[in-house]
């Protein structure tokens, strides 16, 4: 068969209707010539040549592809159908584009963080290295720089390692007071004109000169998303102090495998150098004791807690678009009864079963394609939706967008779809039974059954129905299990008064703020100046906020309690707070006092406060037994002298909501003055709109000191809450996991 005869056919059958009637022209012309009477000799020509219509239908019939051309004619049949049920049409082109919509969404997402390949040269040479503590399965998998130095100068398994702060920062261009956000290449557009010899220039960011070495394109996106600059020298950007850096385990590691080296060969030598670090380094960090370097794919670590919401979640609209099968399948079920006179007749006069079906097939297919069609529309609102949402904190959220992969996933399922729920009524309405059928009449035809009709007819209504509202409750059950498990989320006390809380976060530039004495002045003079602002009622400094895991640890011991070695040694939580802290976050007082100005005082006796959890920790009779306060303990990280215990505040979560707030203590900002800090201002009304004020308080201090993440404390927390939400989502469908 030609294909191109095939698309010509109308040309050649134009042509053969012409041919044939030259042909009984001439035939009729040589006739009457002959003597013939022309009527007679017309009749004769005709009865020569034979019926021109045959004719004509064995030429297109040689012209045509059978199947593609009844595939055509059921199609085109299945339209006029639809156009003639307008309402039926409808309803299931409606059921069918939130099914599919749903799955193609799902698909889409899972497509882009899932399946997809990093978009970087060799993406499977890519490894994540990190520590690992079988112990503690919250277990923070950061390691310090002295540990990163150690593994680059003797792994010999990666051919380039390196790490990145956890904690992402922004920067504000050319010393502005005004914080910019810098996105992708609207800093080189934007800032520099796209200029071409960017390369070797000097840009200021934060007051810091910085030599730029290269652009990056907009597809490359890492460690986190809306990352614009890269730069070097991160002990500046951390909220810890420059002297304890090489020993805080602030960095996340990355490296990238030799050719030929395998994962278990590098995670072979990272055991050996993990146990020569451990007998190099016993009391650095005691708090790492049974914590050993892990390695695995980069793509691996960067989806692994996302996974199993994502294929729970696909999981879900599969069961979704199932129920939307079994929706329409009910639908044609009902007009089949109608239709059934129509099947007979065409039955009747030679259609077998198998055209039957493939006709009821065709019209299940548009309708799904049609459905589809409205699905991939849906897809592009959701993806919208799904972009804007920060909550779900989605990795790789720039891969996850439509492409052909998609759309073939989309033309899959709807055929699929239309095949699935097409099949009963299909089989049934395809084997009428013809007696019955041909003899009903007027307004009853159609619908008079015969018993064994009507009760097959009842019966797949009832599976399906059956099935229907089996896959419902199955997803309402989950439904209610995550609603359960969101509402016991909010309903977790941090520990504060989120209410009326501004929070401002402020990174001072090293060139600017190198000493303490600096730094200190700087905070107290900001604190100052903001609760003269009408409307503050208090304000604080502090070197993280609650929440947000932007926190340090270190060993402490109690004055009393029996000497452990480091690796025994109890590890606490570190905060460093100026006075009016506990007031100024809604923290409640359980004993002794808070800090006051006197406790900065050159001099002044050095003073700590500590949580609960830590009183539970040292005096495990708390609240009952010994009296914490005016006892006394050191901490590891300075080694400072030993601090009286001037009061016990209650448990602020730092990090995990639905963790345990763990043992905590407060130093007056004097003893740890960070180079990074938050703010946190108390008003008595809408936080945000204190924020120009704040800012410019900032700004009559230090003209080019930028500012950053303006929030509120509730929307800190909601970020909190949207990340959680993910781990609750991976533990709602095992037994046990909500209580």
């Amino acid at each position: 068969m030609n294909w191109l005869r095939f698309f010509r056919r109308a040309k050649k059958d134009a042509e053969s209707a012409a041919d044939l009637q030259f042909y009984l022209d001439t035939e009729t012309e040589d006739n009457i010539a002959r003597g013939m009477h022309p009527e007679q000799a017309r009749l004769a020509a005709r009865k020569k040549l034979g019926n021109p219509t045959s004719i004509r239908e064995e030429i297109w019939r040689r012209n045509s592809i059978g199947f593609f051309e009844t595939v055509w004619q059921d199609l085109r049949y299945a339209l006029r159908t639809m156009r003639k049920s307008p309402a039926f049409t409808l309803t299931a082109v409606l059921i069918l584009a939130v099914g599919i919509g749903g799955n193609t969404t799902m698909f889409t997402v899972i497509n882009g963080v899932l399946l997809k390949p990093l978009g970087y040269r060799e993406p499977g040479q890519l490894v994540r290295v990190f520590l690992s503590n079988p112990k503690q399965p919250q277990y923070d998998a950061s390691f310090s720089l002295l540990r990163l130095e150690e593994i680059k100068a003797s792994a010999k398994s990666f051919s380039g390692i390196g790490a990145f702060l956890k904690f992402k920062q922004r920067m504000a261009l050319a010393g502005r007071g005004e914080p910019e956000a810098l996105q992708g290449a609207r800093v080189w557009k934007r800032n520099f004109a796209s200029d071409p010899q960017i390369a070797g220039k000097t840009a200021t960011l934060n007051s810091t000169a910085y030599t730029i070495i290269g652009v990056l394109p907009d597809s490359f996106v890492f460690p986190f998303t809306g990352t614009d600059v890269w730069v070097t020298r991160p002990a500046e950007w951390s909220a810890v102090s420059s002297r304890f850096w090489p020993y805080v385990n602030s960095l996340n590691g990355i490296a990238r495998l030799k050719p030929g080296t395998s994962l278990r060969q590098a995670q072979s030598e990272l055991n050996v150098l993990n146990r020569q670090y451990a007998l190099a380094h016993p009391e650095s960090n005691p708090e790492r004791a049974g914590a050993a370097i892990r390695v695995t794919p980069l793509k691996d670590h960067l989806v692994s807690s996302i996974r199993p919401t994502l294929l729970m979640l696909f999981g879900a609209v599969a069961f979704v678009l199932l129920i939307a099968c079994a929706n329409v399948a009910s639908l044609l079920l009902a007009r089949a009864n109608v239709r059934s006179r129509e099947f007979a007749v065409r039955a009747a006069v030679g259609a077998s079963r198998g055209r039957l079906v493939r006709q009821l097939l065709a019209e299940s297919v548009v309708l799904a394609t049609i459905g589809g069609v409205l699905g991939i529309l849906l897809t592009r609102w959701a993806l919208s939706a799904i972009k804007h949402l920060t909550a779900l904190n989605l990795p790789r959220m720039e891969d996850i967008r439509l492409d052909w992969t998609v759309l073939g996933f989309t033309l899959a399922a709807s055929l699929t779809t239309g095949i699935l729920f097409a099949l009963f009524p299909a089989l049934w309405m395809s084997h009428p039974n013809l007696a019955t059928e041909l003899r009903a009449s007027g307004a009853g035809a159609g619908r008079r059954l015969s018993a064994r009709r009507r009760a097959f007819d009842v019966n797949i209504r009832g599976l399906l129905a059956a099935g229907q509202i089996a896959l419902s409750i199955v997803l309402m059950i989950g439904a209610t299990l995550l609603m359960k498990s969101f509402v016991r989320l909010r309903s977790i006390d941090p520990g504060l008064q989120s209410s009326n809380l501004l929070t401002v976060k402020i990174s001072l530039p090293l060139t600017r703020y190198e000493t303490d004495a600096r730094k200190i002045a700087f905070f107290r003079d900001l604190v100052q100046r903001v609760e003269l602002l009408p409307g503050v009622d208090s304000a604080t400094v502090a070197m993280s906020l609650p929440t947000t895991a932007d926190w340090i640890g270190t060993n402490v011991l109690a004055e009393g309690q029996p000497a452990v070695d480091g690796a025994k040694q109890t590890t606490a939580r570190l905060q460093s707070i100026t006075p009016g802290y506990v007031r100024t976050m809604g923290i409640p007082l359980r004993r002794g006092r808070a800090f006051t100005p006197r406790d900065e005082n050159p001099g002044a006796p050095p003073v700590v406060l500590i949580n609960g959890s830590f009183a539970r920790r040292f005096w495990p009779g708390y609240p009952a037994g010994r009296n914490p306060v005016g006892q006394h303990l050191r901490e590891g990280i300075d080694h400072t002298s030993w601090m009286e215990i001037i009061g016990v505040v209650g448990n602020v979560h730092e990090g995990d909501l639905t963790g345990d707030s763990g043992p905590e203590f407060y130093v007056p900002v004097v003893v740890h003055p960070p180079q990074t800090a938050y703010l946190a201002v108390r008003t008595t009304g809408d936080p945000m709109s204190y924020a120009d004020a704040v800012r410019k308080q900032v700004l009559a201090i230090d003209g080019s000191q930028p500012v950053s993440e303006v929030r509120t404390m509730e929307e800190v927390l909601d970020a909190t809450t949207g990340q959680r939400r993910q781990a609750i989502s991976r533990r709602a469908g095992r037994p046990g996991s909500v209580r």
